[in-house]
Order: structure tokens, then C-alpha cells, then sequence
């Protein structure tokens, strides 16, 4: 392994965490999948987000219909 990871001009330890992600893509270990990491982050950005959306003041209606 450390004669390909020269090859390739990387580390071992990131040949090591390529093989590793390969075998829960395809299927041989079990985590979660590169697929399944991208549809996560997604989420996580989508509620980020949400909370900021939330977080800002609500001036529609306030104030408004009093005379």
C-alpha cells in the first residue's frame, strides 16, 4: 500500500480513507455512503437556513390596520 500511495503521491492514511469510503459505496462495510453524506449535508444546509430565517425579525403586519 505504501508503494501506491507513492505512486499516486498521497499519503497512506488517505489511501487508506479512499479504500475505506470505496468499501461502504459498494457496499462490502457498512456507514454511510458518499450519496447518502451529500443528501445529509443538504439537509443540515437546508435547516441552517431555516433557523437563520427564523431567527430574523418579523415586521410584515405589525403595525399595520391601526389608525
Amino acid at each position: 500500500m505504501a508503494e501506491l500511495a507513492r505512486d499516486l503521491g498521497i499519503s497512506e492514511s488517505c489511501l487508506r480513507n479512499w479504500m475505506a469510503k470505496a468499501n461502504v459505496d459498494e457496499g462490502h462495510r457498512e456507514g454511510t455512503t458518499s450519496e447518502e453524506r451529500v443528501e445529509l449535508r443538504r439537509k443540515l444546509r437546508v435547516a441552517e437556513l431555516e433557523i437563520e430565517i427564523f431567527r430574523l425579525p418579523r415586521r410584515v403586519g405589525r403595525g399595520q390596520g391601526r389608525s
